[in-house]
């Protein structure tokens, strides 16, 4: 029998996020203990990754072994970081299933490149009211946990860095692009600049799979 694994959970910002914090582990040091110094709320595009990983996969994490955004993270957008003060719990799964009930896959499309202040190169969608929708329920969701900003920006981090010279060279070859919305997930990080992981995702209504938690 496997002992019963326990989460130690600190805030830090997810690898994209347009401000950054520096996060801080904590562990119980209990055996089976499992140490998480990330949470967040994602809706992840594998669909992109012939678009966006040519770029990602050049951008290095600053710490930990230096990989790269392409390695430790699908191509995604932040919803709420952190998720919530046990990511891969029982209680956050179907907090989740909660959050998306009701909610049909949508597409959104990916029509514009533009950078933030500290030079984070990044898709921009378009806006819709299924993208409000969604942030609306994860926000009233996970609510609790302050991870939703209050100037929560939509955004696809293609590079940590690189600003508008990059962004524009970029720019040159992008052609807008649609994907679909499928499911929104927890994922974790056990380590800063390590790879994250998938805890739980839960599909909207339409997806030919159920929801499941890994």
């Amino acid at each position: 029998m496997q002992p019963s694994k326990r989460c130690a959970f600190s805030a830090a910002a997810v690898c994209d996020q347009s401000q950054s914090f520096l996060p801080t582990i904590m562990s119980e040091g209990l055996p089976g203990t499992i140490v998480i110094v990330d949470s967040a709320v994602l809706v992840t595009f594998d669909d992109l990754r012939g678009v966006v990983d040519p770029l990602r996969s050049v951008s290095r994490l600053p710490a930990g072994d230096g990989l790269s955004l392409a390695e430790v993270i699908p191509p995604h957008m932040t919803m709420a970081s952190p998720a919530c003060t046990d990511p891969s719990g029982e209680a956050a799964r179907d907090r989740l299933r909660g959050c998306v009930a009701g909610l049909d896959q949508f597409m959104v499309r990916f029509a514009d490149v533009r950078t933030f202040p500290q030079g984070t190169v990044y898709l921009a969608p378009e806006s819709s009211v299924d993208l409000d929708r969604l942030l609306a329920a994860v926000a009233h969701g996970f609510a609790e946990f302050g991870g939703v900003r209050a100037d929560h920006v939509w955004h696809l981090s293609v590079a940590r860095r690189g600003g508008e010279p990059l962004a524009g060279r970029f720019r040159a070859s992008f052609r807008p692009i649609d994907a679909l919305v499928r499911s929104v997930s927890i994922w974790t990080q056990e380590a800063p600049g390590g790879r994250w992981s998938l805890c739980h995702d839960a599909p909207l209504a339409g997806s030919a799979s159920s929801s499941r938690s890994g």
